[in-house]
C-alpha cells in the first residue's frame, strides 16, 4: 500500500494577517487622500495669491478713474467744501469710512450684480453692489467666443484721511479729501462661500488729487 504524504502548502495568510494588511492600506488610502485634499487647496490659494494683487492694482486704478471724472475728492460730512453734488456724488464721496460689512451672497443669488461699462459701452470685468464699497471682479478668458470666468473675488473699500504728513510746516498734518484719500481694499475669495470661510488679501494705498480746485 502506498502512503499519501501530504505537502505543506507555504505561503497562505491567515484571517488576523488579512485583516491587519486590509488595515495599513487602508490607512496609506487616506493618509494620500488628504495630501491630495490639501494640495487642492493650496493650489487654490495659490491662484487666488496671484490673482488678488492684479485685482487691487486694477480697482485701484478704476477709483482713480472715476474720481478724476468729477475731481471728486471732496466730502462735506468732514467739513470739505467742494462742487460735488450731494445727489451726483463720485465713487469717493460714496465710499464709507469703515469697513462694508453686507452679506454679499445675497447679491449672488437674487442677481444684484451690474456690470460696469467702459467709455465704449462694453462690458468690463467689474461689478458695483446694492451697497457702496462692495463690488465684485471676475477675471475672465474668451473661449470660442464664450466668456469663461478663470477667478472671481470679493473686492470691500473704505477710505480714511491721509496722516502723519509734514505739510506746510506742520507735522502729523491730516490731509483733506480735497487733496487725497487713503483707500483700504479688501480682496476676498472665493465668492461662492460664506465670508467667515473665505480667504483674505488686505492693501492700502494713498491716491493724491493731481488738479485740486
Amino acid at each position: 500500500m502506498k502512503k499519501i504524504r501530504h505537502k505543506k502548502i507555504c505561503g497562505l495568510f491567515n484571517l488576523v494577517e488579512v485583516t491587519m494588511a486590509i488595515g495599513i492600506v487602508g490607512i496609506g488610502v487616506v493618509s494620500v487622500m488628504a495630501l491630495i485634499q490639501s494640495g487642492i487647496q493650496s493650489s487654490r490659494n495659490s491662484v487666488g495669491d496671484n490673482y488678488a494683487p492684479d485685482i487691487a492694482e486694477q480697482f485701484i486704478s478704476y477709483i482713480t478713474l472715476e474720481a478724476n471724472k468729477k475731481n471728486d475728492w471732496y466730502s462735506s460730512a468732514d467739513g470739505d467744501t467742494g462742487d460735488v453734488n450731494s445727489d451726483d456724488e463720485g465713487i469717493i464721496c460714496e465710499l464709507s469710512t469703515t469697513k462694508p460689512t453686507a452679506d454679499d451672497i445675497s447679491y449672488t443669488t437674487g442677481n444684484q450684480w451690474t456690470v460696469v461699462k467702459d467709455s465704449d459701452n462694453n462690458d468690463t470685468n467689474i461689478y458695483t453692489s446694492p451697497d457702496d464699497g462692495i463690488f465684485k471682479v471676475a477675471q475672465q478668458t474668451t473661449i470660442d467666443g464664450n466668456n469663461v470666468v478663470d477667478f472671481a473675488a470679493i473686492v470691500r473699500i473704505w477710505k480714511s484721511k491721509i496722516e502723519n504728513l509734514y505739510v506746510s510746516g506742520v507735522n502729523n498734518a491730516e490731509v483733506p479729501y480735497k487733496y487725497g484719500v487713503a483707500l483700504h481694499v479688501e480682496v476676498s475669495w472665493p465668492v461662492t462661500v460664506s465670508y467667515d470661510r473665505r480667504q483674505k488679501r488686505y492693501y492700502y494705498i494713498e491716491l493724491f488729487n493731481d488738479d485740486p480746485q
